[in-house]
């Protein structure tokens, strides 16, 4: 009969590890196996059998996202970027954690659409409306009907430029739906003008530009957005002054009526 030892014969519970290889037992063999680069260091904890190394970034002052290796250079990145239009840039922190601020020298407005702040006229006269947004929400419109012959729907209102106003062209975006769809453009004619302080009241720079729009919409209870058009606007004093707009749809082929929500206008500011 075979004899039994009490306790069993264990190996020390410290041979016992998970290797990278067969070879792992040698001393820094994980050490040569791994190579670190871009400024990370690492650092032997333990050698040999139970092997450890630790991986370490540079202090934090030096982690920085970069647009190349040479983004150390002072106003790299800012030499990579372009900026057009109503657009500047202007760099707020150099070299090393370089950082670039793109910024917009237009100021937005939305004028609504109100029964006392725009007025109405023309041959079959544009109305006032209420347009309906689901349960109970109703939006305030102009509705511009069909015209036929020599006849125009027109609305006005007006804009109080701010004292700031560089006097860079004003832009308009108008906010529309249609009633009723074919592939036909509105016709609207746009005028614009600005009155300054001591100016007449009949300016003779009277901008008057023909724009034609929405061929590509095929649901009528849907909102949308024109083109964003660019008008040149001359005023003496600008300051306080006031921008005049007109809307005006002639007789087109288009179906049916526009419903016009509002406009956004955007203008530059010193």
């Amino acid at each position: 009969m075979g004899k039994c030892t009490w306790p069993p014969n264990i190996p020390a519970i410290l041979d016992i590890k998970a290797k990278v290889s067969a070879a792992d037992t040698t001393t820094d063999y994980l050490n040569s196996k791994i190579a670190v680069a871009g400024g990370l260091t690492k650092t032997i904890l333990n050698p040999g059998a139970n092997e450890q190394l630790q991986i370490s970034a540079p202090a934090a002052a030096d982690i920085y996202v970069k647009a190349t290796a040479a983004d150390t250079t002072a106003s790299y990145l800012d030499s990579k970027l372009a900026v057009s239009g109503e657009f500047t840039k202007s760099i707020l922190l150099p070299a090393g954690n370089e950082q670039v601020k793109i910024s917009s020298t237009y100021k937005t407005r939305f004028l609504p659409i109100s029964d006392t702040s725009w007025r109405v006229y023309g041959g079959t006269v544009p109305f006032f409306g209420d347009a309906n947004f689901g349960s109970n929400k109703v939006y305030r419109v102009i509705n511009f009907p069909t015209q036929t012959g020599g006849n125009h729907a027109s609305a006005m209102t007006s804009i109080l430029m701010p004292e700031n106003w560089d006097q860079s062209n004003i832009l308009l975006r108008l906010y529309y739906n249609r009633q009723t769809y074919d592939a036909n453009n509105f016709d609207f004619d746009f005028q614009i003008c600005g009155i300054g302080n001591n100016e007449a009241l009949n300016p003779a720079g009277v901008v008057s530009v023909t724009k034609l729009f929405n061929t590509s919409h095929t649901n009528a209870d849907r909102l949308y957005l024109s083109t964003e058009w660019s008008f040149p606007v001359q005023i003496a004093q600008p300051q306080g002054g006031l921008i005049i707009v007109k809307f005006e749809r002639g007789a087109d082929s288009a179906a049916g009526q526009l419903c016009l929500y509002g406009v956004r206008v955007r203008y530059g500011v010193v």
